[in-house]
């Protein structure tokens, strides 16, 4: 994996786009794992995400962005699911009648 080779060399931010995606469990536990050593080591680490399980385990501070726009910015710990509901879910229920 390349974040493993690119922790190599001790850079002092790591900006990534979904890192976990794709990734089997083993994969998974082995890079939160690297993440967080990262993190205690002082580095800064950057990453976007969708899997809000993801977010909440790894994240100190939070930005949620919709359309271009930030619609929230905090630090943990941040009911970041029912910060999810209420400004992505919540409105798309309103724009869309789903019928089954």
């Amino acid at each position: 994996m390349k974040i493993f080779v690119a922790s190599l060399f001790k850079p002092r931010v790591l900006i990534l786009d979904e890192p976990f995606n794709g990734l089997d469990p083993i994969h998974r536990t082995l890079l939160t794992e690297q993440l967080i050593k990262v993190k205690r080591e002082g580095r800064a680490v950057l990453f976007s995400a969708h899997n809000l399980t993801d977010i909440q385990k790894l994240s100190d501070d939070v930005t949620m962005i919709k359309n271009g726009r930030t619609v929230l910015t905090g630090r943990k710990p941040l009911d970041i699911e029912k910060v999810f509901e209420e400004y992505f879910v919540r409105e798309e229920r309103e724009k869309r009648s789903f019928s089954l």
